[in-house]
């Protein structure tokens, strides 16, 4: 009689990352919109915390983690705490997901999702870094239920998520601080594989799924969005802070409507490269509108705020960043373009427009012109923001501290 086969796999980051909808996050969002100080602290706020967490992941051993149970499902919980701040793996089976368990399939199923939050200021502030799919191939396990098993299978998946962040943390601490980062690009194309769980004999797979890279894209693209997503983007900010004139041009988009906006980068200045992003360029991805997300409502309340990041830099010590972002029309949303100029030499400028106009038009039509920290448009009652951290300059990385050539971008859409 051949032995059951049991397989897991986690397709790390498939939905946004998020926010919750606190007075907190609010206030930093309406102060962040005015340009300046402000709005380095949006960023700052969670990267500086992530990459605290990151170092601290890659130093210590399995004593580090902390254990708990969720107080809703009653399913394992494990976190760190790294000062005011928490990182928590948590899982959510879905009653399909267990249906799907218990009968079993020959094929990849959806049986639910694992979640990644930073939760800070003894929690009145928590972000879903990453939300990451989970499917099982193999037998049925017909005996499994809520009371009954699925805590064990639970633990073997978030010790799986433990390792690769104890892996992913640990290797870009040592990555060397190259141009090329050679070494994100076969961690965005490898997968993980770690037998987990004594006591089930389950096995879990982590797999990071990547796009197919471009001669644009430094690092790759991991997943959609989220942790891995993040991560990468504090160790490429590390090494680029070393070079002379390297720019780290970071640039957050905010949905607060009811819209789900398609969004893409759809134009860069030939020596720009996007070297984190949630898609490739020129490939529109979706930004959900604000309502629940994949983490638990529970956890992060009933009205989060999904939000997608980038991380641009100049190929090319003597140029400057350019891009430019446009969201696709659909009904009464016109769609728009967000064009950021940072040259080698000189103020920034910057743009936002309801409308879809050719994209290399906007940056030769509106470069240099607004000089200003911020700027806003409005249409359909839909309102469109744009704000950044200073006009020129140097100025401190909002993941480490370093002072180089850091610029932060926050982009909102909101209903007027």
């Amino acid at each position: 009689m051949a032995a059951e086969q049991h397989e897991f796999s986690i397709e790390l980051a498939t939905a946004s990352p998020a926010s919750s909808s606190t007075t907190q996050f609010q206030n930093a969002l309406s102060s962040a919109m005015q340009g300046g100080a402000p709005t380095f602290d949006l960023f700052a706020s969670s990267l500086g915390p992530l990459n605290q967490i990151c170092q601290s992941i890659a130093v210590s051993g399995d004593s580090f983690w902390h254990y708990g149970t969720d107080s809703y499902s009653n399913l394992p919980t494990t976190y760190v705490v790294v000062g005011d701040h928490q990182l928590v793996l948590g899982v959510v089976i879905t009653d399909a997901g267990l249906a799907s368990l218990q009968a079993g399939s020959a094929e990849p199923v959806p049986i639910g999702y694992m979640y990644t939050t930073l939760a800070s200021n003894s929690g009145q502030q928590i972000v879903q870094v990453m939300a990451s799919t989970v499917f099982y191939t193999g037998d049925g396990i017909p005996e499994l239920s809520a009371t009954n098993g699925l805590d064990s299978v639970v633990s073997g998946i978030l010790q799986s998520g433990q390792i690769f962040l104890k892996s992913f943390c640990s290797s870009i601490s040592i990555a060397a601080p190259t141009a090329d980062l050679d070494f994100f690009k076969t961690l965005a194309t490898d997968s993980v594989e770690t037998a987990v769980g004594e006591a089930t004999g389950l096995a879990v797979k982590i797999i990071l799924k990547s796009k197919a890279l471009d001669g644009k894209v430094l690092m790759g693209v991991l997943g959609v969005g989220g942790l891995a997503l993040t991560l990468g983007m504090l160790a490429i900010d590390t090494a680029v802070v070393l070079l002379e004139q390297k720019i780290s041009a970071y640039a957050r988009f905010i949905n607060t409507t009811d819209q789900n906006v398609k969004l893409s980068i759809c134009w860069m200045k030939p020596e720009t490269s996007v070297v984190t992003s949630p898609v490739l360029p020129r490939t529109f991805f979706p930004v959900p509108g604000q309502g629940p997300v994949w983490t638990p409502p529970w956890i992060m309340g009933d009205n989060p705020v999904s939000f997608a990041e980038f991380l641009f830099t100049n190929t090319d010590l003597m140029k400057g960043v350019a891009y430019v972002l446009s969201a696709k029309p659909k009904d009464d949303f016109p769609g728009f373009n967000v064009m950021v100029n940072i040259p080698h030499s000189g103020d920034n400028s910057l743009y936002v427009a309801f409308g879809n106009q050719p994209c290399d038009q906007v940056w030769q039509d509106q470069k240099d012109l607004n000089t200003n920290l911020s700027a806003s448009t409005s249409q359909n009652g839909f309102e469109l923001t744009i704000a950044t951290n200073q006009a020129s300059g140097s100025s401190a990385s909002p993941v480490n501290g370093a002072t180089s050539h850091n610029f932060e971008h926050v982009i909102t859409l909101s209903r007027k």
